[in-house]
């Protein structure tokens, strides 16, 4: 699963290049994000998260809505 993810990611992540794939790409991308994010708030609530600190986990949240608010920017102005 971890690297059908990070394929679809790296797809994503290069169609941002290429102005016409950038408005589908971008939103591929906010969607992931969306969809990753329950993830993210579960390996929070763990004893021993994956990402290795219970720091790291608590800045991984917001840091992953900076990156969905990018990827809304990319889409609205392509």
């Amino acid at each position: 699963m971890n690297y059908i993810v990070g394929f679809i990611e790296f797809s994503l992540g290069f169609g941002i290049f290429f102005s016409e794939t950038v408005k589908n790409a971008s939103l591929g991308i906010f969607i992931l994000l969306i969809l990753l994010l329950p993830i993210h708030i579960w390996d929070l609530t763990k004893t021993r998260p994956a990402i290795g600190s219970k720091k790291l986990a608590i800045i991984r949240i917001p840091f992953q809505f900076l990156l969905m608010y990018g990827a809304y920017l990319i889409y609205s102005n392509s």
